[in-house]
């Protein structure tokens, strides 16, 4: 999932800041579950995994089309969503949206618009008073039901009941303070009264649609893409397997190895993947999904590209074939070589106007569409030359050979480094600067403080205090 992260903070680098940050769960009392399994009797939704998988996978693609239409936040310039699953198996989605609209200094009215934190009145509209009291109205919580899913340490972690708010107010970390009115509206739950104060903000067009839990938030700000990225993707929920053996029965045999403890061999861990989750992969659907498409680039220094075969293929005939020498980077100089267009674009924007057949593998011109968006896979700056070899191709367009690269105003440098140096990317310990910058925009505190560490170990960092004050 970490590929999957690191495309997200790639669009983040095209689009800038996400929009809204909507979930998507799976409703098993749809209708067409219900009629689905209405034909045994006695059936369940949970009897019919296949079923709930199969409903909620087309649910979650007409919704994701919605988006991508236009049809409910209006144009967007991107849309990202994960796919994830309950503890009890049912499905939900994460969905990050990137309206193509600048939205960098949004208003209250346009807010509005799009989230709504209110219950409606049941008289004017009385189908989305139905849903919102069914599907997204919050607890009742707190120290009367202490026992609720969200209580942790005596209080609601998602920090129910919200205040009231009579106008929708952006804070200064840019958290949207949604209109709660105190107009007197409520519903009863379980003896408690929840008012506009435990609605869950939620998009109506999206709720009257899909009949189901959809929370969508107003997410414009930087300081949330990195939690947002790591929480989308951050994979299967992990399980700690504890197996011992249980003295005393009978049918067990005595076996001295497996009787002496060993808290290594003991443990495991796995992956905890629910039957919901397992059919959703056995059905070979999307687990993570982005629009526009990812093109991974490699990057690697001369004749030292991967190359993937048959453990059964004789080696020598497998070094012999031109065709696998051939990566992204080395057919991005053929390009280069053989067509005036498109030599302006560095390696990592050529996916922009370009199109890579992995049949061939060659470049070809884009005859339509917006293209890819293109994205280096990361290399640690202890790795050396391959290092250096990344930071020119992000500011070299048009290079036909590695010679191109680590040319300068008509002079051939030896090594990359070298070239890096005189195109004054180096000067000052500005390498590692950039390196650092480059990982603050998705690395995690703690992946920041480790790779600060290996610089100063591994790298050769001239002024260790500067650098320690200026990161």
């Amino acid at each position: 999932m970490i590929q999957n992260y690191h495309d997200g903070i790639a669009i983040c680098r095209v689009y800038g800041p996400l929009d809204f940050f909507t979930t998507f769960t799976c409703n098993a009392k749809w209708l067409e579950i219900a009629l689905a399994i209405a034909s045994e009797l006695g059936q369940k939704p949970s009897d019919r995994v296949d079923v709930v998988v199969r409903v909620y996978n087309m649910k979650l693609e007409e919704l994701m089309q919605d988006v991508k239409d236009g049809t409910t936040f209006g144009p967007v310039s991107a849309v990202l969503h994960t796919v994830e699953f309950q503890k009890c198996g049912l499905p939900h989605a994460h969905i990050i949206i990137w309206l193509l609209q600048d939205t960098s200094q949004p208003t209250p009215a346009f807010i509005d618009r799009f989230i709504s934190a209110e219950i409606p009145d049941p008289n004017e509209d009385p189908l989305g008073y139905a849903l919102v009291v069914e599907h997204v109205m919050h607890g009742p919580c707190g120290s009367t039901f202490p026992r609720c899913p969200c209580m942790k340490n005596g209080k609601c972690s998602k920090r129910y009941p919200k205040a009231f708010q009579e106008v929708t107010t952006l804070n200064e970390d840019g958290f949207a303070l949604y209109m709660r009115p105190d107009n007197g509206r409520f519903i009863e739950k379980d003896g408690v009264r929840l008012d506009n104060r435990w609605v869950v903000p939620y998009n109506m067009y999206l709720l009257k649609k899909f009949q189901a839990h959809i929370n969508v938030e107003w997410c414009n700000k930087g300081i949330f893409i990195k939690y947002l990225f790591k929480y989308v993707t951050k994979g299967s929920d992990c399980a700690k397997v504890y197996i011992q053996r249980i003295r005393g029965v009978q049918d067990a045999p005595h076996d001295p190895d497996t009787d002496t403890i060993n808290e290594v061999k003991e443990y495991l861990d796995c992956r905890y993947i629910c039957e919901h989750d397992a059919c959703w992969r056995v059905f070979g659907y999307y687990i993570h999904r982005h629009y526009p498409t990812m093109e991974r680039m490699p990057v690697h220094l001369p004749r030292e590209n991967f190359v993937t075969y048959d453990a059964k293929q004789n080696m020598a005939e497998v070094l012999s074939k031109e065709f696998l020498r051939r990566t992204m980077l080395t057919e991005w100089f053929v390009a280069n070589q053989r067509y005036g267009f498109g030599k302006d674009l560095t390696y990592c924007d050529f996916p922009s106007m370009w199109s890579w057949d992995a049949i061939s593998r060659s470049w070809h011109p884009r005859q339509h569409g917006s293209g890819k968006i293109g994205r280096l896979y990361y290399v640690h700056p202890s790795v050396g030359e391959r290092y250096y070899l990344r930071m020119l191709l992000l500011v070299v367009p048009g290079a036909c050979s590695y010679e191109d690269i680590r040319t300068y105003r008509r002079t051939v440098y030896p090594t990359f480094k070298q070239a890096c140096a005189t195109r004054g990317l180096l000067g000052d310990d500005q390498e590692w600067y950039h390196a650092f910058d480059e990982a603050t925009a998705w690395a995690t505190s703690g992946q920041l403080r480790r790779l600060f560490v290996t610089m100063l170990l591994f790298c050769e960092v001239n002024d260790e205090a500067t650098f320690f004050e200026k990161v």
